[in-house]
């Protein structure tokens, strides 16, 4: 009578899963591993390690920070089952860019008269990519369009309410406008 022993059989995954589907630097990066299967009917131990390029970024099935824009992420999972590891699977993401914001919009002179330039800046500019503004601007009265650009010479009287919107853009995008009136 001979003895044999059973030993504990590698698990196996079918995919590795990146989300969200348009990550920013704004995100969470989530992995996961797809069809996870054990021989033995052990639970999931799976390992990740994320990485840009050669460099490890972190471990675990999360990462939040060490990468920026057109950054490619990759993420690799290795099957475990507690004991023994499976073959490794991973896939890719890459950042993209992440809109700007702005905080308010500032018009002047204060007290302006016909005569006056008008001028309009954003307020509180920030980019999560560190990107330079390239914000647009434009001068209404009413819903009548007066002007595009930081500044307005004419086409307003006594008494009008002008009214400029600033759209914080970052070269890429465009973030949420605001606009600021003044009489």
């Amino acid at each position: 009578r001979a003895n044999i022993t059973i030993v504990n059989a590698p698990p196996k995954i079918t995919g590795v899963d990146i989300g969200p589907t348009n990550p920013t630097v704004n995100d969470r990066l989530t992995c996961a591993s797809v069809g996870y299967s054990d021989p033995d009917g052990d639970a999931e131990a799976s390992k990740y390690t994320w990485k840009k390029g050669s460099v490890v970024l972190g471990t675990g099935p999360s990462l939040t920070s060490g990468f920026k824009k057109r950054d490619v992420i990759t993420c690799e999972v290795t099957p475990n089952d507690g004991s023994v590891d499976g073959p490794t699977l991973s896939a890719n993401i890459t950042i993209g860019n992440a809109p700007p914001k702005i905080t308010g919009v500032d018009i002047g002179p204060t007290n302006p008269t016909v005569s006056d330039r008008l001028t309009c800046a954003s307020v509180g500019y920030s980019d999560p990519d560190g990107d330079t503004e390239a914000s647009t601007y434009i001068w209404k009265n009413g819903s009548v369009v007066l002007g595009t650009g930081p500044t307005l010479a004419s086409g307003f009287k006594k008494r009008d309410v002008i009214t400029c919107e600033v759209t914080p853009n970052d070269g890429d995008d465009s973030g949420a406008p605001l606009s600021a009136t003044i009489t």
